[in-house]
């Protein structure tokens, strides 16, 4: 809970969460169609969009292995939920930096692409504020949610980690044809 945290932690858990907070401000605002977009690819990803994903990838990464630390420290020791609060900050900015990358025009990337890549970034940053507000709302003692809760940071992460996001042109495009397609019948 926060009262175990000094004044001034508890000032850095809040810009931590206020970091989160407008993260997810800007992917809501990012622009998924954009009619002045050239599909630069289809079926072969290009080395920049390639590197988006790779940014993504290691955000996730970090965010998974720190959620588990993040809890399993913040319930015994409330000074490394600043140390690993600022960890989780940095992982869901690297994956929000790369999702932010394949919005722009320049990578040649299909509303679909955008679309996909967004979602997974938003879920893994709404994820991590979740799990961050079971340490930190004064309302919230109940410690038993953060198991849960690191649980869906996990499955957030495991969408990119996993290779379950739709990367490219080619397999977002697909998915989405796919989708509607069900949703037809």
């Amino acid at each position: 809970s926060m009262s175990s945290l000094s004044s001034g932690e508890e000032e850095e858990v809040f810009s931590i969460v206020q970091g989160l907070t407008q993260l997810s401000v800007a992917l809501k605002e990012l622009e998924s169609s954009s009619a002045a977009t050239q599909l630069s690819h289809y079926r072969d990803i290009p080395e920049s969009v390639a590197q988006c994903y790779t940014l993504m990838y290691e955000g996730a990464t970090l965010v998974h292995a720190t959620s588990t630390k993040f809890t399993l420290l913040g319930k015994v020791d409330s000074s490394q939920i600043t140390k690993l609060g600022k960890d989780l900050l940095q992982g869901c900015q690297l994956v929000s930096t790369g999702c932010i990358a394949i919005h722009d025009n320049a990578t040649g990337c299909a509303r679909s692409t955008r679309y996909h890549a967004r979602q997974a970034t938003l879920r893994i940053v709404h994820s991590v504020i979740q799990l961050i507000r079971v340490f930190v709302d004064n309302d919230t003692h109940d410690l038993d949610q953060a198991a849960p809760k690191t649980g869906v940071v996990w499955e957030a992460c495991n969408v990119i980690l996993e290779k379950r996001l739709a990367m490219g042109n080619r397999t977002a495009m697909r998915r989405d044809l796919l989708t509607y397609k069900l949703e037809c019948n």
